[in-house]
């Protein structure tokens, strides 16, 4: 009842515990009850992250896709988590062709997840921040590796979104989303919080995306595209922009703002206040289901 309780703060997620609990009532005698609980890995986006961190710490750009991609989808293990594109320098927008379900290469996306539809495939919203601007919100989620570290992981909160929300509709239609971001460096115990209401994302006014959020199976994009944010500023995958180089801090992700995705200046990762050169630097987009 609510007579006596006590809060255990000392678990892990994903780890199991056994309690015993002792009662000695007046005229009754002692009595005993037991139970036992799993806690839940990565239902709090701000756990989820820390996972993340543990789980790719020693992984980088070199390492497979098919190695990442299973240790990111492992932090929950059940099936809730999804990875749904691995954009590379060099195959991110109207370079970069799918796999028919589970990425396994880089440079590609997922047609399977892209197309998941129904209550059973609404995404997770955000849970778990100290800033509680942060909860709430359906979200996509990014890991980045440049070809000797991994650099972080992150979170896009989309803010004008409900928990019926599908991955589709993120891209579909082309459109200007206002978001939330959150990130977590490798290393770092402490998160940072991008609540700027000024910070927008459009992948591409010429994505052409079709129902399912991508324009056909061997091009995600018709023209260009950017997956990522910068903080307090509306960024577009095309010109004019703005893209993630027109700003020195608080931006993360890869783009081809204009031209090929090969050309050398789209052979850039922001990362923050870092503009990472290398020609095999990949990130890793993924959702959470509700469920």
């Amino acid at each position: 009842t609510n007579q006596m309780s006590t809060t255990d703060g000392s678990l892990t997620s994903g780890e199991t515990y056994h309690y015993r609990v002792t009662a000695n009532i007046v005229d009754v005698g002692a009595g005993a009850s037991t139970t036992s609980l799993t806690t839940e890995s990565g239902t709090d986006t701000r756990v989820l992250l820390t996972d993340l961190n543990n789980a790719l710490s020693s992984s980088r750009a070199s390492t497979s896709a098919n190695t990442v991609v299973d240790l990111i989808e492992g932090v929950l293990g059940n099936g809730g988590l999804r990875v749904f594109a691995s954009p590379t320098l060099g195959s991110m927008a109207e370079q970069m062709g799918s796999q028919s379900d589970d990425i396994t290469q880089k440079g590609r996306f997922s047609r399977a997840v892209m197309q998941r539809t129904g209550s059973s495939n609404y995404l997770a919203e955000s849970a778990g921040f100290s800033n509680d601007l942060l909860n709430g919100h359906p979200y996509i989620g990014f890991v980045a590796m440049t070809n000797s570290q991994y650099l972080g992981s992150g979170v896009m909160l989309y803010r004008d979104y409900d928990n019926t929300t599908h991955l589709r509709e993120l891209f579909f239609p082309a459109d200007d989303r206002r978001i939330y971001g959150a990130v977590l460096d490798n290393g770092a115990s402490t998160l940072e919080a991008y609540t700027s209401s000024g910070t927008r994302t459009t992948f591409s006014n010429s994505q052409s995306p079709g129902y399912y959020g991508y324009y056909r199976s061997d091009k995600f994009s018709s023209d260009d595209g950017i997956w990522g944010f910068a903080n307090g500023h509306a960024v577009d995958g095309n010109t004019p922009g703005p893209s993630l180089r027109s700003f020195s801090n608080s931006r993360f992700g890869i783009q081809n703002y204009n031209g090929s995705d090969t050309e050398t200046d789209n052979q850039e990762l922001y990362w923050d206040n870092q503009t990472l050169k290398f020609g095999n630097a990949t990130m890793y987009f993924f959702v959470v289901y509700n469920d």
